[in-house]
């Protein structure tokens, strides 16, 4: 049976889920020395999610794509969730998404559990890891207003059938509701599908990171 999608924002229910989606694809050997895939690893990440799903002040949204197809649904209540059907499908997709209002942006302890997981310390998250794109971020985007594409992933088997477009499409929309610009840190091989939505390469680029930082203009809805 062909598979059905819904983007939304995730619940609690679906952190697992979502945790195992980054997980499959932030697995180079780099980021697992930054995203240890550990039961302290996960539980960290796992923390993360939930504070922005709970604290919504924080202006973090966690976005996740779900295969509502029939097997899946049934899939997820023989697996034990309840004694009905189960809401939201499988978590198959998930993208992190900050609306920053202005100002100084928050940095990566505001955005995700300021407590590393076992073998991983503050140095290595910080110098080592969200500060050099912090820095092209504030060069890039100052102190304007703009949302902020945190992290973006697939899960392997479900890649090339447009999940990724569908987590873009969420939040862009949300920016072009306010006529917000939009800035993320891209991986090399992902531009193109950036260059897709408007995001263009910036010269803001920080030689203490491989991610290349990326603008999309601001577009106000008529």
């Amino acid at each position: 049976m062909a598979s059905t999608f819904k983007v939304s924002p995730a619940t609690v229910s679906d952190v697992p889920g979502a945790v195992a989606v980054f997980f499959s694809s932030f697995n180079s050997a780099r980021a697992q020395e930054i995203f240890p895939p550990t039961e302290s690893g996960r539980r960290w990440l796992a923390d993360s999610i939930t504070a922005s799903i709970n604290r919504p002040e924080l202006g973090i949204s966690s976005v996740v794509v779900t295969d509502e197809s029939e097997s899946a649904l049934a899939a997820a209540d023989v697996n034990g969730v309840g004694n009905g059907r189960k809401e939201k499908g499988k978590v198959v997709a998930f993208a992190t998404w900050v609306k920053h209002p202005g100002g100084e942006f928050p940095p990566w302890d505001k955005r995700w559990n300021p407590n590393p997981p076992e073998g991983v310390t503050v140095e290595m998250l910080g110098p080592g890891f969200f500060d050099a794109m912090g820095r092209q971020h504030k060069s890039a985007m100052g102190e304007r207003p703009h949302f902020f594409l945190e992290s973006i992933s697939t899960l392997p088997e479900f890649r090339k059938r447009g999940l990724a477009s569908k987590l873009l499409d969420w939040g862009v929309g949300a920016a072009d509701e306010l006529g917000w610009e939009c800035y993320l840190d891209g991986a090399a091989g992902a531009v193109p599908l950036y260059k897709k939505y408007g995001f263009v390469e910036m010269p803001e680029k920080d030689p203490g990171t491989m991610s290349l930082p990326m603008a999309r203009p601001g577009k106000k809805l008529v």
